[in-house]
Order: structure tokens, then sequence, then C-alpha cells
């Protein structure tokens, strides 16, 4: 409480000195007037008055200008060293661009205040000293020439010249010690606040960009215990997995999914390259379940290819999974991929096959699976189609001809 209360007082302080300087100019202000009342006439009154405020606040410009130029702070920042680039440096080096020089952090680049401004203030200021101490002499003689010229705004009278040069150096004075004591006591402190704030949301940016990837390494980590390891796959894996992604980045997310799609199109047919293919359905299930807004149809697609192929076929799952898939993606005349079809058709009919071998479908199932084959003919799956054994088996059951499959749509297709 009494940092605080000191810290007020010295502001308050800092105000107050301000506010003297102002009285003071004012108080100039009313001699500028006490000398207009010479003059009668309101027009002269006027003129002079008017006269006498724009010299005034000209001097104090002037002033106020080489107050300030003298007053300007400088920043020290001749030797500073680098920042260090942060814990672990192999990793760290290779995601922020190769380890840059610099201290460069999250960015990539150091940043450094611009000094332009402090330069030309060292600079004029020494050749206003230099340019004084040689015309010294004849200073007083160029100021009387300039009051001179002055006076002829103040009437021009005697004592015209004497008032111009005493309100140009009252004002220059005063102009010159308001700028400089406000750019030491209020200019320095902001300046140095707009410093440590910079700084504080560069560490903050590089702080997140940290925890980013820090969160994105133990993402990818467990991903790849999952595909690449014979580790137990426990009921809460996927809420694990989804908790850790959930942390990730998009980025990250998308190099998880690519991986664990490749592995899967690269497992799924040999039945002793089953069981490691299998191993990609939780990190599906943990993408699903991390896109909450409901985006990315590839996700439930992927899942669904790989229920429908694991060594132990989920016909149902991996049919719903993939109607899901379709019903995200949207029409497939416009969207495409018509993978969902054909593989959502195989396990239509699977299933009917379970329940009843060697038996016709009924008619509202051959109409599903008659549908989804017929939308796979539109695409390079025809041929695929064509020659897949377990649709020819079911064609067979069910007289399905080639016309009625190839023609989209038909008069026959409930045949």
């Amino acid at each position: 409480m009494s940092e605080n209360q000191d810290a007020g007082e010295r502001e308050f302080g800092k105000i107050q000195t301000l506010h003297r300087l102002i009285w003071l100019m004012g108080g100039g202000l009313a001699g500028v007037a006490f000398y207009a009342v010479q003059f009668w006439s309101i027009r002269e009154f006027a003129s002079v008055a008017s006269a006498g405020i724009l010299i005034a606040g000209a001097s104090a410009l002037g002033g106020a200008l080489v107050g300030f130029l003298f007053g300007i702070p400088r920043t020290l920042q001749e030797g500073r060293p680098a920042e260090p680039q942060g814990g672990n440096g192999h990793a760290e080096g290779s995601a922020a661009g190769g380890g840059q020089k610099g201290g460069a952090g999250a960015g990539g680049a150091d940043y450094r205040t611009n000094t332009s401004l402090e330069q030309i203030s060292d600079w004029l200021t020494k050749i206003l000293v230099g340019v004084g101490l040689t015309q010294i002499a004849s200073l007083p003689g160029r100021i009387q020439a300039l009051s001179e010229y002055a006076a002829k705004g103040l009437g021009d009278c005697e004592g015209a010249a004497a008032m111009a040069g005493a309100t140009m150096i009252y004002y220059s004075v005063c102009g010159f010690l308001f700028a400089y004591l406000w750019t030491r006591l209020f200019l320095t402190g902001e300046l140095r606040r707009a410093a440590l704030e910079a700084v504080a949301i560069q560490t903050d940016e590089l702080v997140q960009w940290q925890r980013k990837e820090m969160n994105d390494a133990l993402a990818n980590e467990e991903v790849n215990r999952l595909l690449y390891s014979d580790a137990r796959i426990e009921d809460d894996t996927v809420a694990k997995l989804a908790e850790a992604l959930g942390k990730a980045t998009r980025e990250a997310k998308r190099r998880i999914y690519w991986k664990a799609r490749q592995l899967r199109a690269e497992n799924w047919e040999a039945d002793d390259r089953k069981p490691r293919m299998a191993r990609t359905i939780p990190v599906f299930r943990a993408l699903i379940q991390d896109d909450t807004g409901n985006l990315y149809h590839a996700n439930h697609g992927q899942l669904g290819f790989a229920l429908k192929d694991q060594k132990i076929p989920a016909w149902p799952e991996a049919e719903a999974e993939l109607t899901r898939a379709i019903e995200m993606r949207g029409r497939w005349e416009k969207y495409g991929w018509l993978a969902y079809e054909f593989n959502r058709a195989i396990c239509r009919i699977q299933r009917e096959q379970e329940a009843a071998p060697g038996k016709p479908s009924s008619p509202e199932s051959k109409k599903k699976i008659l549908e989804d084959l017929r939308a796979a003919c539109q695409s390079d799956w025809k041929l695929i189609v064509d020659e897949d054994a377990t649709i020819g088996q079911w064609r067979k059951r069910n007289k399905v001809t080639p016309r009625m499959l190839h023609t989209w749509p038909t008069a026959d297709a409930d045949a």
C-alpha cells in the first residue's frame, strides 16, 4: 500500500511541475495583454495582442523542439547478448527453422528498437551546441535584429523591440523547459513501458509456441506408440489420445491423420498385417472425437474402411461410419469420394449373408445396395465393381444384370 502511495505522490509531483510551467507561460500572456492595453483603439489592441500571442507561441514551440531533442532518452542496445533459443535446442531449432542466429525464438527474427530519432536528436544537439559556441559572440546582435523585426507587429513604438525580445526569450526558455521535463518525466517512462510490453508479448508468444511444440510432440509420441509398437490397447486409450489431440495444433492433427491413413492403406490386404492395420482404429476414433465441429468426413471414412478390413470385420459399425462419412461429404455427384459407396455396399452384402446365407436380398436392401453400386460405377470404381467376387455372387443371387448396374437411373431399378 505504501509503495502505491509513493508512486502516486511521485506522479502527482511530476504533473505539478508541468502545471507550474503552464501557469508561468500564462503569466507571460498576461504581460502581453497589459502591453497591448496602451493602444486604445480596439483594432490596434487586437492586432498587437494577437501578434504578441503568436510571437510567444512560435518562441515556445521553437524552444520546445530544442528541449525535446535534448530530452530524448537513449536506448542501450550495444553489446546486448543474444537471447537463448531455449531448452531442447535440437528439436526446437529444427522446428523454428534450423536454429537461425540472433535469438530468433518463435518468430524466426530478432527485432530491436528503431533508434533513428535518437541518432537525429544526437546529431542536431551536437550541431546546435557547436554552432552556438562558434557564433556566441554574434548572438546578442542577432537577437536584437530579430527583436526589431518582430517589433513591427507590436505597434513599432518605443519599447516594442524590448517587448518582442523579452517575449521570445521568455517563451523559448519556458518551451524548452516544458518539453525537456515532459520528455524526461513522462516520455522516458512510456517508452520503457512500451519496450517492456513488447518484450512481454514476445516472451508470451515464445512460451505459447514452445507449449504448442511440446503438445504436438506429445500427441505424436502417443500415436507412434500406438501404431508402431505392440503396446496393449486399453479401454481409455481413445480418451487419452483424444485429450492429447485436443491440445495439438491443426497441422499436427493433419500429419497424424495421414500417418494413420498410410499405415491402414499399406496393411489392409494381407491377413498377417491386419493386426497392424487395426491399430489405426483408435487413432481415427480419437480424431473423430476431437472433431467437435464435424468438419472432416475422411476420419469417419477411414474408420469405416479399417473396421471393414480388420481380421474380424465389424460390418454394422463399418456401415454406420461410412454412412456418416457420406452424410458429411454431401452429394457424390459434386464431391466424389465414391469409395464410401463401394465399401458400404460390401458391408451391406456381408451383413445380409451373415443373417441369411445364400438367400437373395429383400427389396429394400437390394435397392440400397444397388444405389451404392450404381454410384460407384460412375467413377473408376466401375472396374472393381465388375470384378469383385463378393459383388458378383450378390448379383447372381439377386439377378442383377450389367444394364441394371451401370445405367443411372434405370427403369427396372427394382426388378
